[in-house]
């Protein structure tokens, strides 16, 4: 299995649990689905791009 089936198959089973929680929540994931995957590179370089897109989200948000 794929990292990114494994990753499907992880937010299915979250959403689906949900989604018997909440309504809205459960049409939602009915019209609009799993959301898209968000792959990485692997090692450091991935572990930077993940970190530096958290640290800009901050000073945006900062901005606002």
């Amino acid at each position: 299995m794929t990292n990114e089936a494994k990753q499907d198959e992880t937010q299915r089973y979250a959403l689906e649990a949900l989604a018997k929680k909440d309504k809205k929540l459960a049409s939602a994931y009915a019209h609009c689905g799993l959301p898209p995957p968000r792959g990485h590179e692997a090692g450091l370089a991935g572990l930077l791009r993940i970190v530096m897109a958290q640290q800009v989200s901050v000073a945006s948000a900062r901005a606002i």
